[in-house]
């Protein structure tokens, strides 16, 4: 019983420990091939309102392999 509280609060401890490291770094969706637009009509699809906003290009000085990755750059206002 003891050994399984101890190994229950250490994998405790290491998933918080990674949640709290996955917040400093950036996601970078790799490898996206098609030709990316803005917009309703374009390929991402988002909306943005209360004076946040939302910017989808293509980048090729961020990717890791392919051609280029998606990159996404938002200001989120709260309200």
């Amino acid at each position: 019983m003891m050994k399984r509280m101890i190994v229950l609060a250490a994998a405790l401890v290491l998933g918080l420990a990674g949640l709290c490291f996955a917040a400093d770094n950036n996601l970078l969706l790799d490898d996206f091939e098609i030709s990316v637009s803005n917009g309703p009509e374009g390929t991402v699809d988002f909306g943005a309102g209360n004076g946040s906003s939302v910017a989808v290009s293509q980048a090729t000085d961020i990717k890791n392999t392919g051609n280029q990755a998606l990159k996404v750059v938002y200001d989120a206002v709260p309200g």
